[in-house]
Parts: structure tokens; sequence; C-alpha cells
């Protein structure tokens, strides 16, 4: 998971307080536009979840549009993204 609107440390800190349920992130380090990352603690071996049925609004909706459209799935994703049709295929 990314963040564009937590900066830095002490401001995940404080969301976990405001927030119990995002207690399940720790970051994971920066990307190249210095925002944070953060991996799932409940994310199994295989990329998926272990607690599916609790699971937060957002990992219901992920991936999002974001990802479709330039975005990046984390390596330990579950999720597997599939183009309708190869780049040969729209020339032909």
């Amino acid at each position: 998971m990314y963040s564009v609107d937590t900066y830095t440390e002490d401001e995940f800190r404080l969301m976990t307080k405001l927030f119990p349920k995002y207690k399940r992130f720790q970051i994971i380090g920066r990307d190249e536009y210095d925002n944070l990352i953060f991996a799932c603690n409940l994310i199994d071996k295989n990329g998926l979840c272990s607690d599916y049925k609790n699971r937060l609004k957002m990992c219901k909706n992920y991936p999002s549009a974001k990802v479709n459209n330039g975005g990046v799935l984390h390596k330990r994703c579950g999720y597997k993204i599939s183009p309708e049709k190869s780049f040969k295929d729209y020339l032909k």
C-alpha cells in the first residue's frame, strides 16, 4: 500500500491512534517520490488476506483504477493484472 496523504512516520502513528484498524500496516520504506510504502501484517505467504472477512474497505476496493492506469502492484500482492488484448492485437 502506498500513502499519498501520510508523509511521516509520526503522522502514521497518529493515524493508528485515531483509526486503530490501520495498526495492521507497517511502514516498509519509501518510493522514489518519498511517499511511504506500507505492508499489511495480515497478508499470508501466498499474498492473500488472512482475515478476508474483516478486511478494510480500501482492501475490498483494491486494485483501484490507479493501478490500471500506470500504477504497480506490490510484489507480495495476490492480484495479477492481465491485459485484455496483447500489444500485437492492438496493431492489427
